[in-house]
């Protein structure tokens, strides 16, 4: 017998009578692996995501598990960082989820998840007008980008990609799908390079909308015959 310090017991010490036979339960544990990642969300079509530069305070963590039929490795997810908000400066922090009866050995489970901006780099560009696209808009209505309100993009991405691109080729997307009347509306644009799968913006854009009623062919004529007068 041994005591909490894992020191063996002096027989001499103790007797036991009547019973030269001992009942003792305990739960057996395995050991094995996680190997951890983080999801990224909200990525544009057709991004690559395995050109970002995630670096993790620790790749894997043991555990033990009372599961016996566990595999040795299994990949855990341990959160989920929205790609507009990726910027190089930003350090998140995630604990790693662990099963009923798990424990963890490998110390603290708290892991802190960067990216190394070595060969990335950011630019400010302009969205232009001609290049949003509105989807969903009101059929009876018309809609329009405030052309006097158009925002500027930060795009980050690898230095080659950032440094050959121009304003004309950032486009966007605005969704109109719950707008029923008329009036100036603020919404995100959802931002996307053509042609390209390593760049991606930060923070969210918001143009301005502006939804009326269509000109009747009178109120057309009217319009015109003041502009020539």
């Amino acid at each position: 017998m041994y005591d909490s310090g894992d020191h063996k017991l002096d027989n001499s010490n103790y007797n036991v009578k009547d019973n030269n036979n001992f009942n003792v339960d305990f739960v057996v544990y395995k050991q094995k692996t996680y190997d951890l990642k983080v999801n990224i969300t909200g990525t544009p079509e057709g991004f690559d995501k395995s050109i970002l530069p995630v670096k993790l305070s620790k790749d894997s963590i043991s555990v033990i598990t009372p599961d016996l039929n566990a595999p040795d490795n299994e990949t855990v997810e341990i959160g989920s960082i929205p790609l507009n908000t990726v910027n190089f400066s930003k350090t998140y922090n995630f604990d790693v989820p662990l099963k009923d009866g798990e424990i963890n050995t490998s110390g603290s489970g708290n892991i802190k998840v960067s990216f190394d901006k070595e060969g990335f780099t950011s630019g400010d560009f302009t969205l232009y007008a001609d290049n949003i696209d509105i989807i969903g808009a009101p059929a009876a209505l018309e809609s329009v980008i405030d052309p006097d309100k158009l925002p500027t993009v930060t795009l980050y991405g690898t230095e080659e990609a950032i440094n050959d691109l121009s304003d004309n080729d950032v486009h966007a997307t605005v969704q109109l799908t719950d707008i029923k009347g008329t009036g100036t509306y603020p919404k995100e644009a959802k931002i996307y390079i053509d042609g390209q799968n390593n760049i991606w913006s930060v923070g969210t854009t918001e143009v301005q909308i502006i939804v009326s009623k269509p000109k009747t062919d009178d109120e057309s004529s009217s319009a015109d015959s003041s502009e020539a007068e």
